[in-house]
């Protein structure tokens, strides 16, 4: 039965919808440009053509189309079988069939026809692109119908971009569009939001270009800064997955309330980490000349990898330019950043933390990508601290009347490219931020708005926050804390907020490092989105020292209602 299961849960990543409020007005006058994350911008061949036929695209159904039933039913028998080498070259099949229209040769260039929509700012603002047929072209839509009713939706433009190409490349295309958008505009400037492989190709682009000036904003969501080591796991095939959190990543995504993550023991993860690990060796040479791939890889994987995997007879360019990014722009992220928030350009980044690397390794993320890359912090492994008596390191604000260390000490915010303006959100998953208030709140005030410059502009948006997406039901604050923080001194309640859509909560028991401090039993319903406060009596507690608080609670009417979240809160004598 698990074999089937993992086998049907393979297919759930893939169905995602959000829902989309209603936002704030903003009027403003500069050109706003999205840059979304790797393999967002939809491709075609014969583009605009009778023949137009979509090759990639992010879209729901797209994807529903590439799911071949039949071979569902050979990896399912495969399984059965116990053969994961047969199950595993199965899935590499579908994928390289999948991706053939996107092959690259050894000079890094598409050896088809295939490529994204033109990027006209004429047709490729939003307002333009949701009203017409031109929707088909588009990326992050819910996002874009948000912004679309938060401001006008014609200045608002989507840069398309062929995500299998390198970031110099991509850059340079992003120079243009901007040339193009201004001119078309007749504005000076540009505010850019980007996500993922976005945010290095906007570095890229500030590195190569940003001397001219055309930048007044660039706030940045989980930006692929730093790299990852999903493309060395995924070159070598040495993958060992972090299946719960996958499947959490895809609950969250989706709005699920089923909890299948739970069904799964490291047994689960070690039978399909070996059919992954055969797949991605099967699927290389699909993918190896993609120049976004090894702009993408870390740092510390770059130089072997590249030995070992594209040996001889790559064309120079294509060297040239992700030596560029590995050698210039990811060691100097801080530098240039510095740099242009010095010049006046707003800058702001968006991290998750506290989830290990999809395909393996304890580095501390948001499944992705490592928050140390992101941001420029220092992390502990995920789960863990930096250590009870740690202290900052202070190699880029070393300021004693600013506190850059996360209650739960698991991140030093003090070595950041920014650090005064990068936010922490605990379990946020990666391209997740318009799945909550909080993130897309955030985002949309810093892109759009003009009240936050810093993490203390606004006490609603503190450096160091939990997730607020719906699945984890609820969010937790001691009374006279930030949050993440109990005092020593005034709390003596916790408010606990019903985060749920549609589900009623009753908590019942309350926990601080498994001693009960609160018995609710015969309190109230919580209904979405009301907080309620239940009191303890304040035990006398050390400064510094990291607490573990369980909140036990009842979801009604959920497939799942007996529930336990746990939390880190640090002690605090300011409280």
């Amino acid at each position: 039965m698990k074999k089937i299961l993992v086998v049907f849960l393979s297919a759930v990543l893939f169905f995602t919808a959000v829902s989309i409020p209603c936002g704030a007005e903003y009027a403003i006058s500069e050109p706003v440009i999205l840059i979304s994350g790797f393999m967002s911008s939809p491709l075609f061949e014969n583009i605009g053509s009778e023949s137009e036929h979509k090759v990639w695209g992010p879209l729901k159904e797209d994807i529903e189309s590439k799911i071949c039933f039949k071979d569902i039913r050979l990896i399912t028998a495969a399984l059965i079988r116990g053969d994961r080498k047969e199950a595993g070259e199965i899935i590499a099949d579908t994928v390289n069939d999948t991706l053939s229209p996107l092959r690259c040769n050894e000079y890094g260039e598409p050896v088809t026809s295939a490529r994204q929509f033109a990027n006209n700012p004429a047709k490729t603002n939003i307002a333009s692109m949701l009203s017409g047929d031109d929707i088909r072209y588009l990326y992050e839509i819910p996002f874009c119908k948000y912004l679309n009713k938060s401001t006008d939706g014609g200045n608002i433009f989507c840069f398309e971009y062929d995500s299998r190409l390198d970031a110099v490349k991509n850059a340079e295309e992003l120079r243009k569009y901007i040339h193009d958008i201004l001119e078309y505009t007749g504005q000076k400037k540009v505010r850019i939001f980007t996500l993922s492989y976005g945010g290095l190709i906007a570095v890229t682009y500030l590195s190569l270009y940003g001397e001219e000036g055309l930048v007044s904003r660039l706030i940045m969501s989980v930006p692929a800064l730093g790299g990852t080591d999903l493309p060395d796991r995924i070159l070598r095939g040495k993958v060992d997955l972090n299946l719960r959190e996958i499947v959490t990543f895809a609950e969250t995504a989706s709005g699920s309330d089923t909890l299948f993550s739970s069904w799964f023991d490291k047994s689960d993860e070690t039978a399909l980490s070996e059919i992954a690990g055969y797949a991605c060796k099967n699927i290389d040479s699909t993918v190896k000349y993609w120049g976004s791939i090894w702009c993408l890889c870390s740092n510390d994987k770059y130089e072997k990898l590249k030995k070992d995997i594209l040996g001889d007879g790559v064309k120079k360019e294509f060297i040239e330019n992700i030596d560029y990014v590995h050698k210039t722009v990811i060691p100097n992220v801080g530098n240039i950043l510095r740099h242009y928030q010095s010049r006046g350009v707003k800058t702001a980044i968006l991290c998750g933390t506290g989830t290990a690397l999809a395909l393996g390794g304890r580095a501390n993320g948001d499944l992705i990508l490592p928050a140390a890359g992101v941001s420029g912090a220092v992390t502990a492994d995920a789960g863990g601290s930096l250590g009870e008596n740690y202290k900052c390191r202070g190699t880029v604000c070393s300021s004693p009347s600013h506190s850059h260390l996360s209650p739960d000490k698991s991140v030093d915010a003090s070595t950041c490219y920014l650090p005064e303006n990068t936010w922490f959100v605990s379990r946020h998953f990666h391209g997740q931020y318009n799945y909550e208030n909080y993130t897309r709140n955030l985002v949309t005030e810093l892109l759009l708005g003009d009240e936050i410059n810093d993490i203390y502009s606004s006490p609603e948006f503190p450096q160091f926050h939990y997730t607020q997406n719906s699945y984890r039901s609820i969010e937790i604050d001691f009374d006279g804390s930030n949050q993440g923080f109990v005092g020593t001194r005034s709390d003596g309640s916790v408010s606990i907020t019903n985060l749920t859509e549609h589900d009623r909560i009753k908590v019942y028991k309350i926990t601080v490092n498994g001693e009960k401090i609160a018995s609710p039993a015969f309190s109230s319903f919580i209904d979405p989105g009301e907080t309620h406060g239940f009191e303890y009596d304040n035990p006398k507690l050390k400064e510094g020292e990291v607490l573990t608080v369980n909140i036990y609670y009842i979801r009604i009417f959920s497939l799942h209602p007996f529930r336990n979240n746990e939390f880190k809160v640090t002690v605090s004598h300011y409280g």
